[in-house]
């Protein structure tokens, strides 16, 4: 049975010029550990007010642990669901202890709720400071209180809503893995909603990108990076070049042939090729290639990208930092054949 399941889940909210979530359908399993990424605005966090049930859907069910808490005809409230959350700006309270803090997602009682407190701050790594207060710790330690917090009670399923909007880059990896690292400790079941592509795809197990409050593809960090279905989830995931068949053809062996591209569908359209700028290498001249002119580079410290002009198409390709180049060069590229992708041809 899995943790959790949504069924064509919609939200629209009143005055709003459109749905802010649209026919969203997603199965997390017990013990997953999943993200939901996507632009501002594009319905990640209704997504997990919908679930935590600080809000009613439009249309859809949701079910936790089989149970329907949300539907046409039922609606669990959020106290009875069995889900913890932790909140983008963590909402800690600055007048209570770290102690009081964590208590508070009890019964509020301190004596009471005490070895619960103090097997929560174990977990989160911070043991010995319920008497500490929010301001006086980091906001990498805040973010691990509302952690603990949040897994006090013994959710079934933990929500988190950008838990590193507060931080600044240089403490987002060390807070991400320590966040990782609890969750993995808690055994619990975790839905981590975020804009951070790096961070977030380091982690989960399963990620679902939407778009204007509607799924565009759910599957592996892998799978999306590797096998886009689409220019948007493509160009989501990093720097991409979306080349036409016949362009790849000319520099392969073994060209791509219609038969392996039909397998796409049924489009009269030949279907287009995926590739990333460090999947495609430098050749010496007279080799089978594509040719071009390097138009412009950009220093990236180990790196250096460099934009090659090949006819009416703009390539990007990766280049070690030993490898010079200057503009106005002439380079023959060659993508490398285990990293072609075929994507079907956008109208």
């Amino acid at each position: 049975m899995s943790m959790l399941h949504l069924e064509r889940l919609g939200k629209r909210y009143p005055r709003a010029e459109g749905p802010a979530l649209t026919g969203f359908d997603l199965v997390v399993e017990r013990g997953e550990f999943v993200g939901i990424v996507g632009e501002s605005g594009s319905g990640k966090t209704t997504i997990l007010r919908l679930v935590a049930g600080f809000e009613e859907p439009t249309t859809g069910t949701i079910a936790v642990e089989g149970q329907i808490v949300s539907s046409d005809k039922v609606f669990v409230p959020a106290e009875a669901r069995g889900v913890g959350m932790v909140f983008q700006d963590y909402a800690l309270f600055p007048h209570l202890s770290i102690g009081e803090n964590i208590a508070f997602g009890l019964n509020g009682n301190m004596r009471s709720a005490g070895p619960v407190v103090s097997e929560m701050l174990e977990l989160v790594d911070l043991k010995g400071s319920e008497n500490y207060y929010p301001h006086e710790l980091s906001g990498g330690q805040q973010q691990r209180v509302a952690l603990a917090r949040a897994l006090a009670p013994r959710p079934k399923l933990l929500l988190l809503d950008e838990p590193f909007s507060n931080l600044d880059e240089a403490s987002k990896t060390r807070v991400r893995d320590d966040l990782y690292k609890i969750v993995q400790r808690a055994g619990i079941t975790a839905i981590w909603v975020s804009h951070d592509i790096k961070q977030i795809m380091a982690v989960v197990q399963r990620v679902a990108l939407i778009k204007g409050g509607t799924l565009q593809q759910a599957g592996t960090p892998e799978e999306l990076y590797r096998e886009p279905c689409n220019r948007y989830v493509a160009g989501f995931f990093g720097k991409v070049n979306i080349l036409p068949v016949h362009l790849v053809n000319q520099c392969l062996e073994q060209p791509i042939v219609e038969e392996k591209a039909g397998k796409l569908g049924p489009s009269n359209e030949m279907p287009e090729v995926v590739l990333r700028p460090d999947h495609i290498e430098l050749v010496e001249e007279g080799a089978i290639s594509i040719v071009g002119v390097v138009k412009r580079i950009y220093f990236q410290g180990e790196t250096r990208e460099i934009i090659v002009c090949a006819g009416e198409h703009e390539i990007s390709v990766i280049v070690s930092r030993e490898r010079r180049v200057t503009v106005g060069e002439r380079l023959f590229l060659r993508p490398k054949e285990n990293e072609l992708r075929l994507m079907p041809a956008e109208s």
